[in-house]
């Protein structure tokens, strides 16, 4: 029994999981305004689902159990988010530009490369509670790049450097022209 389930947890981690990230990501990447609520769910998952994943290996040994961790970690992350919204959109705007910019930057000191990041985030997170419309698209807009730049690239095993600041740019650039045009009339 324990076999199947490691084999059900190893498949899931696998590929699945590749695609349904990417999949999350276009939808954020192309509709995150659009489907706010929905958005607003997603990446709050995604960020459960990624606190989970850095903590996980730490608590539980067994895949499948890190596997439900995770899940459930960004479950309820996705529920209060939606619940929250003011504050959600702080934390995601500020979370989305703090790991764009934590992935796509390329600084040395690691502690530079951190508080960088980290305050990218939170101006981010700040202008976001003022300004909800435009910086709602351009957080889904990079979020949404981040997942599929990332997912693509390790897919494909291709160096980071400095193809993932490319690609999120080049794919985040289309995403906002896309959602700025399609939200026009959306409050």
């Amino acid at each position: 029994m324990e076999n199947a389930l490691a084999e059900f947890a190893n498949f899931i981690s696998g590929a699945p999981q590749t695609i349904i990230a990417i999949i999350l990501g276009v939808i954020l990447l192309f509709f995150g305004y659009k489907a706010k609520r929905i958005a607003i769910a997603i990446i709050g998952f995604v960020v459960g689902w990624s606190i989970a994943a850095h903590f996980a290996p730490s608590l539980v040994a067994d895949p499948f159990w890190q596997f439900v961790l995770k899940l459930a970690a960004g479950a309820i992350l996705g529920v209060s988010a939606i619940s929250l919204e003011r504050l959600a959109v702080f934390v995601i705007v500020g979370f989305a530009f703090w790991s764009a910019a934590y992935d796509a930057l390329a600084i040395a000191d690691p502690m530079a490369h951190l508080g960088i990041s980290v305050a990218i985030g939170v101006v981010a997170g700040v202008i976001s509670v003022w300004l909800l419309k435009p910086m709602f698209i351009f957080a889904s807009s990079i979020k949404g790049a981040q997942m599929i730049s990332t997912m693509a690239l390790t897919a494909f095993n291709i160096p980071t450097q400095p193809w993932a600041l490319i690609l999120l740019v080049a794919l985040a650039a289309v995403g906002i022209i896309f959602q700025w045009k399609d939200c026009k009339h959306v409050e």
